[in-house]
């Protein structure tokens, strides 16, 4: 079973961990966009990161957080984006906590595969988008509707 922060199953990224707090949608989106276009305009990572590392925008999010592709948002420093390699952490100001991992994501990595498959089944079923998945991962409460339902 993938990770629920970047889950194949159910088709989503989780960034609730790279925001310090979230704002509204439209709030968020219109940050994810502008990091976007950064990120496209000078089109190296680490000149990229290093911009204004340590940085959140207003709406909370990171400043290293893009849209990857449609519903998938995530650090072009991850090691999922680099072949393994960590970018993340050779930023001039370390901002990241890479070993941080959410209620949800930790418990998940806990369990059987029976009880994870419950887990992502309820989640499919409320057709979710980037942000929601994000905010309800970060927020616990699909986690406290799932750990009331077993």
């Amino acid at each position: 079973m993938s990770p629920l922060c970047h889950n194949k199953e159910i088709g989503l990224t989780c960034f609730g961990c790279c925001a310090k707090r979230m704002l509204d949608r439209e709030a968020v989106l219109n940050s994810l966009l502008l990091n976007t276009k950064e990120f496209k305009d000078i089109k190296d990572v680490k000149k990229f990161m290093d911009r204004n590392a340590g940085c959140t925008r207003d709406s909370g999010v990171c400043v290293n957080l893009v849209f990857l592709a449609k519903n998938k948002i995530g650090c072009p420093g991850h090691p999922r984006q680099n072949n393994g390699k960590d970018l993340r952490m050779e930023m001039k100001n370390v901002y990241c906590n890479p070993d941080y991992m959410c209620n949800a994501a930790r418990r998940f990595n806990e369990w059987d595969s029976e009880t994870q498959k419950k887990l992502i089944e309820l989640l499919k079923s409320k057709k979710l988008d980037w942000y929601s998945y994000s905010k309800g991962m970060d927020d616990d409460s699909f986690l406290k509707e799932f750990l009331l339902k077993l």
